[in-house]
C-alpha cells in the first residue's frame, strides 16, 4: 500500500511540473526556426512587373514564398493577376503558375495571397513575375521568402 501510495504521490508531482527539468510532454524540438531571407515590395504599381530576382539561394533547402496584392479599387469584377514563381530543385527548373488572385466587385477595394514551398538547389535563383490582366488598375505587391529547412 505505501509503495502504491509512493508512485501516486511521484505521478501527481510530475504532472503539475513540481519536478525540475522533468517533463510528461512529448514534444519535436526544432533546432531550426523559418528565417526571412528575401523581402520585396512594389508600391504603386500599374500594368505588369516583368520577372525579378527575389533570392540567390546559398544552400539546399526548403522555402516558403508568400506573396500578397492589395488595390484600392478593381476596374471591373474579374480583373485578375497572375504571376508565375520560378525554382531549381535536385531535378529541374519549374515556372509554376498562379491565378486567382481576382477582384470580386467592380470599383472595390481588393486583397489576396498565395503562399508556396519550393525545394531548391544552392546557387540557383527564386524568382518571379506578376501580369496585371488590366494595366489601368493601381496595386501593392509585397513578397517574402522564408528558408524554412
Amino acid at each position: 500500500m505505501k509503495t502504491k501510495l509512493t508512485h501516486t504521490v511521484v505521478a501527481l508531482i510530475c504532472l503539475i511540473g513540481i519536478l525540475p527539468g522533468f517533463s510528461l510532454t512529448a514534444s519535436a524540438q526544432s533546432h531550426y526556426s523559418p528565417v526571412m531571407v528575401a523581402k520585396r515590395s512594389f508600391l504603386n504599381q500599374k500594368g505588369s512587373i516583368q520577372q525579378f530576382l527575389l533570392h540567390t539561394v546559398p544552400k539546399d533547402g526548403l522555402y516558403r514564398v508568400t506573396a500578397y496584392i492589395t488595390t484600392p479599387s478593381c476596374s471591373f469584377n474579374g480583373a485578375e493577376f497572375n504571376g508565375s514563381l520560378s525554382w531549381t530543385d535536385d531535378f529541374d527548373s519549374f515556372q509554376y503558375p498562379f491565378s486567382g488572385l481576382g477582384c470580386t466587385s467592380a470599383g472595390g477595394a481588393f486583397s489576396g495571397s498565395s503562399s508556396f514551398v519550393v525545394r531548391a538547389k544552392a546557387g540557383t535563383a527564386i524568382s518571379m513575375d506578376m501580369q496585371a490582366e488590366d494595366s489601368t488598375v493601381l496595386y501593392d505587391l509585397f513578397v517574402t521568402v522564408e528558408r524554412i529547412s
